[in-house]
């Protein structure tokens, strides 16, 4: 008899023991969903690991100038890559950009009149551009400070520095064309020549940049206002940017944008994808 009264005995014992065991393993999270899981080996959460974020982002499409004449055709890609540095607020940003342009065929003239030993002279000289064509590329490399990481509103600063070299090579005539009176006599001379003009510049700037970006899951809204330093000798500017997307998946979104350059009145309206992780 006791010895049944000690076998039941130490059967209760074993369940109170289970059921306490069970009730001190209880997983952290009970309902599991994206972002959110239980914990890990390290005792980092899925959701802290996820707040070392990467994305990567590629656009394509229209390019152009506001105030150019002859282009025929042109288009660009922009290309960005973010990773953030731990839990801090702060993110490395590289962006870059390919530009490729072509030109129809066109001239450039100049006319001047003047004396010489007592006639009137008149000077034409015009330039024919045959087969004209252009590219560009850059990028520039930035630290990302974000008020709010991981929010519905993120405001943020940036800072880096900006590269770019561009090359343009075209075909060309020259033409000038003299008329000359004098006391009463006109004569005219007309002579030309071909030959070829090839340009290869490059530059760095410094980029400033403040921003805001708006992520009511699964859309997302970004405006950006830099300021930009001389690269090619020329003024300082401002870059304004903006980008609409969609996620269609956790990890996958569709974006469209549009950037423009206020000194080079320089323009891409781009549609493509951005990568999330």
């Amino acid at each position: 008899m006791n010895r049944i009264l000690n076998s039941f005995e130490i059967a209760t014992i074993s369940l109170f023991t289970i059921s306490a065991f069970a009730q001190s393993t209880e997983p952290t999270v009970s309902h599991y969903k994206e972002g959110v899981g239980i914990l890990s080996k390290s005792g980092t959460s899925l959701e802290n690991q996820n707040n070392l974020n990467y994305s990567f982002s590629v656009r394509a499409g229209y390019h152009n100038w506001k105030d150019e004449e002859f282009v025929d055709k042109s288009w660009g890609v922009q290309l960005e890559g973010r990773i953030s540095i731990g839990d801090s607020p702060l993110d490395v940003l590289v962006r870059g950009h390919y530009v490729d342009a072509k030109y129809d065929d066109h001239y450039l003239w100049a006319a001047d009149t003047y004396g010489y030993r007592g006639a009137k002279v008149q000077e034409i000289n015009a330039i024919q551009f045959l087969d004209e064509k252009a590219y560009a590329y850059g990028g520039s490399l930035q630290l990302q400070w974000n008020a709010g990481r991981g929010e519905i509103v993120n405001p943020y600063l940036a800072a880096g520095v900006m590269y770019e070299k561009q090359k343009s090579e075209a075909d060309v005539i020259y033409v000038t064309k003299i008329n000359m009176l004098y006391k009463g006599l006109y004569g005219s001379f007309v002579g030309d020549s071909a030959g070829r003009i090839e340009t290869d510049d490059d530059g760095t700037a410094f980029v400033g940049r403040v921003g805001l970006e708006f992520s009511p899951d699964p859309f997302y809204a970004r405006l950006e206002a830099s300021y930009v330093t001389e690269i090619y000798e020329d003024d300082a500017q401002a870059e304004l940017s903006a980008i609409v997307g969609a996620k269609v998946t956790n990890n996958f979104r569709i974006d469209f944008s549009g950037t423009y350059f206020t000194d080079w009145k320089e323009y891409y309206i781009c549609a493509g994808f951005s990568v999330l992780f």
